[in-house]
């Protein structure tokens, strides 16, 4: 008797099993994905080779054709990034570096159909590392010099133009704030009497 129940409890398995996998299998296979992989390209030929280090860093972004982005990430510690369940259709990935000169293209047009897993290179090399010559330091106020480091370098690289808009504003405020004490200084000049208008006043008192 019970060899019966698990004769039928094996069937009843397999045909759920039967059924239920090519319904994962169309899941599955209704959405792809797209890959970039950044290398520091040695030979600055434009292709990957075994010996090719990774690049960490590299901001790589996705956008759908007609130019709405999707997502912008950086390359991690193995050099690569991956945007997963996409739906099948005309993409475009971008790759920049400011610390690096590239040596494939920046600009993708990539075309994803269903179940696809698009890997696409990037090459780029690393600015020259700086020389004893010639080192990127930060100084601070008590005269302690701190090497720059590529992240370092590339948050100010980044940062750049932050700053720039700060002191911008900074100086818009500081001169903003001189035109008020102008106008201040002008009124109350025009509302002080003449010098002569006080002596007559203060003769007008005694007498």
């Amino acid at each position: 008797m019970w060899r019966l129940r698990i004769g039928l409890l094996a069937a009843l398995i397999g045909s759920l099993w039967v059924a239920v996998t090519p319904a994962l299998a169309q899941t599955g296979a209704s959405t792809g994905s797209i890959c970039a992989l950044a290398f520091n390209d040695l030979a600055r030929s434009g292709v990957h080779s075994a010996s090719d280090p990774i690049l960490s860093g590299v901001n790589v972004t996705l956008a759908v054709d007609n130019g709405l982005m999707i997502g912008n990430h950086l390359s991690d510690e193995a050099g690569q990034y991956c945007f997963t369940n996409l739906t099948p259709g005309h993409y475009r990935l971008t790759f920049s570096d400011p610390l690096a000169q590239p040596t494939t293209p920046t600009n993708l047009a990539l075309t994803l159909n269903a179940g696809d897993q698009l890997i696409n290179l990037f090459g780029a090399v690393p600015d020259a590392a700086p020389t004893s010559s010639s080192t990127a330091v930060v100084t601070s106020t008590r005269g302690v010099v701190f090497p720059l480091t590529r992240s370092g370098r590339l948050l100010l690289a980044t940062g750049g133009a932050g700053g720039v808009m700060t002191f911008l504003i900074a100086l818009g405020l500081i001169a903003l704030g001189l035109r008020g004490i102008r106008q201040i200084s002008a009124q109350r000049a025009v509302d002080r009497p003449p010098p002569d208008a006080r002596a007559g006043s203060d003769d007008s008192m005694r007498g």
